[in-house]
């Protein structure tokens, strides 16, 4: 295992843009995948490890693995390993650690795609969903793994007042709590955060 972060933290919306995206943002924590040498590693927050370090020294690191992802792996790692494109790395949210709870089966939901160079650097990073599916060898996500789920499709960049209109339309529709949203114009994505802590508040816009 190895110290590091893959994944860059995600700014709070400030401005006005254009083609916008908007996804749910669940209350999850940052997961990666990647196969290098027909091995599977995994990237959480700030650690990486291969799939065999999860296995074989399971006592030392299950202070470490996210809840619930040992079983996940048992059960879908070898599938997994099998279907990303070697070279591609995927990131996602896995779900059953936040303050909020969801009654889905699946516990991984995909948000990203990116190449990893001969450094381990992390390029050609996309959030474009409709071209996550190409990170898998045949080109369709494995059953186990989802999309974020998408919110709403906009040709201007929305005003926080806006949000908060689709945010409640949103809810109403899903019927149960939603952290908030990822906004995506061009690769660049910014967050719209209404639940803290399992609370409701209100967006709090960068430099307030």
């Amino acid at each position: 295992m190895i110290k590091a972060t893959l994944y860059p933290k995600t700014t709070r919306i400030s401005s006005k843009t254009k083609d916008i995206i908007i996804t749910e943002k669940l209350d999850g924590s940052n997961l990666g995948f990647f196969v290098k040498d027909d091995e599977l590693y995994i990237a959480q927050r700030n650690n990486v490890f291969t799939m065999s370090e999860a296995f074989d020294k399971y006592s030392q690191v299950k202070g470490i693995l996210y809840k619930g992802l040992i079983g996940w792996l048992e059960k879908n790692g070898e599938e997994l390993k099998s279907s990303i494109y070697e070279g591609t790395i995927i990131f996602g949210e896995w779900l059953g650690m936040g303050q909020l709870k969801y009654n889905f089966e699946d516990k991984f939901f995909m948000f990203a795609k990116g190449r990893f160079d001969e450094f381990g650097n992390v390029i050609k990073l996309t959030y474009n969903l409709s071209l996550l599916h190409y990170a898998f060898n045949n080109q369709e996500f494995p059953n186990f793994i989802k999309r974020v789920p998408k919110v709403d499709t906009l040709g201007s960049y929305p005003t926080v007042e806006q949000l908060d209109d689709i945010y409640e339309l949103y809810t109403n529709e899903v019927g149960r709590n939603v952290e908030g949203f990822v906004i995506n114009q061009n690769e660049t994505i910014r967050k719209y955060v209404r639940m803290k802590n399992g609370n409701l508040t209100k967006h709090v816009e960068k430099g307030e």
